[in-house]
């Protein structure tokens, strides 16, 4: 009997043991299942814009006249693009293991990511990622067992992967979108204040997001950042620390500026009425307020060497030589 009831309890514990360790198994199969596999050591990233690389990188149309043909057709050339540099991939790596789960598709709907991206290890594919701006859905196609993953910085930066010359021309791009949203309504400052003029009308600008009282709809920071072209800034190792307080700090209302700065001139000459293809505002060396002619203008910005010009009718031009300088009107 004494038999009986030992064996009885032997049996009990050993499923009891069995048990914990099947619940373990399953839940470490869970956790392994809701991350991404380790891609640190892929030795090859494949990025397939769907839509292709002018509308991924370059998403305002009008814009596009700032590159010239041979630009135009290497940015299409990046409408997939390899990254193999064993460092930039674990960076990747880490800043995509930083993702949060929130399970799986079960049939929702999602419009296509406009980018995917293939990791290989040894020529083996690992993961497959459809990027979203804070998100990310696994799989080469999206199904009910596809998991999401959420970044609340986005998948912290996505531009570590971009070929070197797509960079230069994004910083290019920045600039022309920087001076395109200084333009003017229909009333012209005096061109001796017109940094100030506009930093003023800029911080007149209200919002309100669901619900919330009225408040400004730019910083002082983000005034800052918009008299700035980011390739001058980085260029000029004396604002380093600040321009980066001016991106990071975007989103903070309560940071002041240390000093205003304008990477841009005003055309004194040009008015209200003047024709559209009149310069209004072009690239000049720092300052503010400064106005001016062609005599301001200044091709060290950019590399390669130019200039953009904000015209008239809020056409944005990138100016390559003094040849095409001259050519533009200056005076109505």
């Amino acid at each position: 009997m004494r038999k009986s009831a030992a064996a009885s309890i032997g049996r009990v514990v050993w499923l009891l043991l069995l048990g914990i360790c099947l619940i373990f198994v399953l839940l470490w199969t869970w956790r392994a299942r809701n991350r991404l596999p380790d891609l640190s050591e892929c030795t090859r990233l494949e990025a397939h814009c769907r839509y292709g690389a002018m509308h991924y990188f370059f998403t305002i149309k009008e814009l596009e006249s700032i590159f010239d043909a041979n630009e135009t057709a290497y940015i299409r050339s990046c409408d997939t693009w390899v990254v193999e540099d064993p460092n930039v991939i674990k960076t990747f790596a880490q800043q995509a293991s930083q993702g949060v789960y929130e399970g799986r598709m079960w049939g929702r709907s999602v419009s296509p990511a406009p980018i995917k991206i293939v990791c290989y290890r040894a020529g083996t594919r690992v993961a497959s990622l459809q990027v979203y701006d804070g998100k990310v859905i696994t799989g080469s196609k999206i199904t009910w067992s596809s998991m999401t993953l959420r970044y609340p910085d986005r998948l912290a930066d996505r531009s570590i992967l971009e070929p070197a010359g797509i960079q230069r021309l994004r910083l290019r791009w920045w600039c022309a979108f920087s001076i395109g949203g200084l333009h003017f309504d229909d009333s012209y400052p005096d061109p001796n204040h017109w940094c100030d003029a506009v930093a003023e009308s800029l911080r007149q600008y209200r919002m309100s997001r669901g619900g919330e009282p009225m408040r400004r709809t730019y910083t002082d920071l983000q005034i800052a950042a918009m008299f700035r072209c980011p390739v001058a800034r980085r260029l000029a190792s004396a604002d380093a620390n600040e321009s980066r307080e001016e991106v990071a700090g975007s989103a903070t209302r309560d940071q002041t500026v240390r000093s205003w700065v304008s990477d841009y001139a005003m055309n004194p000459d040009c008015g209200p009425n003047s024709p559209g293809d009149t310069v209004l505002l072009f690239e000049t060396r720092a300052g503010w307020n400064q106005h001016g002619g062609p005599e301001l203008f200044t091709f060290d910005n950019h590399d390669p060497k130019g200039g953009c010009v904000l015209l008239n009718d809020g056409t944005v031009k990138f100016i390559r030589t003094k040849e095409e300088l001259a050519q533009l009107r200056w005076k109505p």
